[in-house]
């Protein structure tokens, strides 16, 4: 088990800018441009004045990913979840391929798409283009809250209060497990550092994870 590190032990907040629904997910898409994920679309705002950048339909939208040039929709349509590709730039899309009922993560780098059955424990990597290429079966205890796929061909899943570190096409032993947090799930990469950021909803927290699978005390609390 991996715990508590030096890690940086704050975080400064550089702008704040206000929504107006609740959002799914989040992520950069480049150093000064978020795209947040609403119910029935997503909005891009620009980062250094909370400015609008676009807003583009995508109905039954539960969760973005965004690397490289590249952002995968997971939505349920009718009942039906389909992986949508959308350009960097917003202007063309298409439906890529249909996944199981219990499929409720993608993640993606800028070398293979993974998603996340959270009935039946599996991983699904697909290559960028919706080719499938193998699964990573997890223990059957795990419950599922997050995932993060990272370019070194391993995957981060968080489970609530602890996340392990998977090899992709390796077994379902994980390189290690850093425990102690509480409900995490959100996570995403600062590209500076490498270092994880950790999303805990219970208590609206922040930590640092570190690839070594040591993470930070709280970064920052929201009120």
């Amino acid at each position: 088990m991996r715990t508590r590190s030096a890690l940086p032990s704050s975080i400064n907040t550089q702008t704040y800018f206000h929504i107006g629904n609740i959002p799914n997910s989040a992520t950069f898409i480049s150093e000064d441009k978020i795209v947040v994920g609403l119910p029935n679309s997503f909005q891009v705002y620009d980062t250094s004045n909370g400015g609008g950048g676009g807003s583009v339909n995508c109905s039954g939208l539960l969760k973005i990913s965004v690397a490289g040039e590249r952002i995968y929709a997971l939505r349920n349509i009718d009942n039906t979840k389909v992986v949508k590709l959308f350009s960097a730039d917003l202007q063309k899309n298409s439906d890529l391929f249909t996944v199981p009922a219990g499929v409720n993560h993608v993640s993606h780098t800028e070398d293979y798409l993974l998603v996340a059955n959270t009935e039946t424990k599996v991983l699904s990597v697909y290559d960028l283009d919706g080719e499938f290429q193998l699964e990573v079966k997890l223990p059957e205890t795990t419950n599922i809250q997050a995932i993060l796929a990272l370019k070194d061909g391993t995957v981060l899943v968080s489970v609530g209060a602890s996340v392990s570190r998977y090899r992709i096409g390796g077994n379902a032993d994980p390189v290690w497990t850093c425990a102690g947090m509480t409900n995490v799930t959100a996570m995403c990469q600062d590209m500076a550092s490498g270092l994880i950021i950790c999303g805990e909803s219970n208590y609206h927290n922040l930590h640092y994870l570190s690839l070594e699978g040591l993470y930070s005390t709280s970064l920052y609390r929201a009120s």
